[in-house]
């Protein structure tokens, strides 16, 4: 995996120069793209499956989180179902 990826899990793209340098904003990408000789600016961006398995993982634990908190609920609090009501 990609280092910025890496250690910025929340950014799907970044912009890198040709020097090497990396940024979050493409104009700031270009900005700096001024001061050199090749003026090409790069944008990375984060593969898709990736971000589809992370957004599946957080939907799952999410699930698994209601899940636990019904559990908990229905046994902390139990009905009488079969009594009959007035």
């Amino acid at each position: 995996m990609d280092k910025i990826f890496e250690k910025y899990p929340k950014i799907n793209v970044y912009y890198k120069t040709n020097d090497g340098n990396s940024f979050f904003s493409e104009s700031d990408a270009k900005n700096h793209a001024k001061s050199l000789d090749n003026k090409l600016v790069q944008p990375i961006c984060r593969e898709f499956e990736n971000i589809k398995v992370k957004e599946e993982k957080a939907l799952e634990t999410d699930k698994n989180s209601v899940d636990e908190s019904i559990k908990v609920n229905v046994q902390a609090k139990p009905t009488n179902i079969d009594k009959k009501t007035k």
